[in-house]
């Protein structure tokens, strides 16, 4: 879940975004063939997802897009010459074990907005200690100019992880 605070002045709407503190921990053990005792994955969130500032007035175009992946925002988007933060999730379970991570919430729309994660499944291979990290993107898209208010922006999403 994240919050992003959105603030008002007469010509122009300011939204600040930050991604409150999360931490998901999903377990799967290995079935007795594989091992003898029980190994449960854990997933955790090692650093929250930041949103650049968006500023919304007049200029503001429906469908533009705020990206926070670690990269700057091209001009046009509703963040341009910006970078956000992608999030950091780290796994940890049995060492060199297979394990898939999925995304399960589609976007959900808040206020004008429409967030979406920006990750495909993922299959990745856990290191000798049994860890991975594994970034996790997202967007932001304006839907709705007449729907953004001052304000915090909420949005949840949703991560199972799996072993193979």
């Amino acid at each position: 879940m994240f919050k992003a605070p959105i603030q008002r002045d007469k010509f122009q709407q300011v939204l600040s975004i930050t991604f409150v503190s999360l931490s998901m921990v999903f377990s799967m053990p290995l079935s007795a063939q594989e091992e003898n005792e029980e190994v449960m994955l854990e997933l955790q969130q090692v650093r929250p997802i930041q949103f650049p500032k968006i500023t919304i007035n007049e200029a503001s175009r429906l469908g533009s897009v705020c990206v926070a992946n670690g990269a700057i925002n091209p001009i046009g988007s509703l963040c341009p010459n910006a970078q956000g933060q992608a999030a950091l999730f780290s796994v940890s379970g049995s060492s060199y074990k297979v394990v898939s991570l999925f995304q399960n919430t589609g976007p959900v729309s808040s206020q004008g907005f429409q967030f979406s994660t920006q990750s495909a499944p993922m299959t990745t291979t856990l290191d000798s200690k049994g860890t991975r990290d594994f970034p996790l993107g997202g967007s932001l898209k304006l839907m709705n100019k007449n729907a953004v208010s001052d304000g915090r922006l909420q949005f949840q999403f949703d991560i199972s992880v799996a072993y193979q």
